[in-house]
């Protein structure tokens, strides 16, 4: 087996044994893996430009990892395709309306707040997750649409505006 290979692995299952507190748990090593594959998988989607790939990419788009998702917006800003500049729009406004979901639940009491969780090896709620992956996207996709577009937004709302207006007659800008 080559050296790189046998490093590449070691330092996986280093990651695996950090994720599960030095335990070696087959099932957190095969999430890791996927993880890290799906990543590489989006890379190369976005490297390639074919629009084959863009039903992928929005799927990664929605995952609820933040790393896949993360990775899938890249590659979308790579590809330059009017489906998925759509795509990173709704994914925005979605994002958008988890926050403020989020917002108004602790507001009127229906979440704990963060610190109140006893075992700091418990999983996290899975509403903190999705909310602190949308906090995340909220922040990137505004320069991703920049990037792809020329023009600079605040919000979804913008950027819908501004797409019904100009998606007709809409090329991406040469760099």
């Amino acid at each position: 087996m080559p050296a790189a290979i046998m490093a590449a692995g070691a330092i996986l299952l280093g990651h695996a044994l950090q994720l599960t507190n030095g335990f070696y748990d087959p099932t957190a090593l095969a999430g890791l893996l996927v993880a890290i594959l799906c990543c590489a998988v989006a890379g190369v989607l976005g490297a390639f430009g074919d629009p084959a790939s863009n039903t992928t990419l929005k799927t990664l788009l929605d995952d609820k990892n933040l790393k896949l998702a993360t990775a899938a917006v890249n590659a979308c800003v790579a590809m330059k395709q009017k489906p998925l500049l759509e795509a990173l729009m709704e994914q925005q406004r979605d994002c958008e309306k988890t926050m403020k979901a989020s917002a108004n639940s602790s507001f009127k009491g229906g979440k704990k707040p963060t610190s109140a969780r006893k075992d700091p090896n418990a999983p996290a709620d899975p509403e903190e997750v999705k909310t602190e992956r949308a906090a995340m996207l909220v922040t990137l996709i505004p320069g991703a649409v920049q990037s792809l577009t020329g023009q600079e937004f605040k919000s979804g709302a913008e950027m819908e505006a501004w797409w019904s207006k100009n998606k007709s007659s809409f090329t991406f800008p040469e760099k």
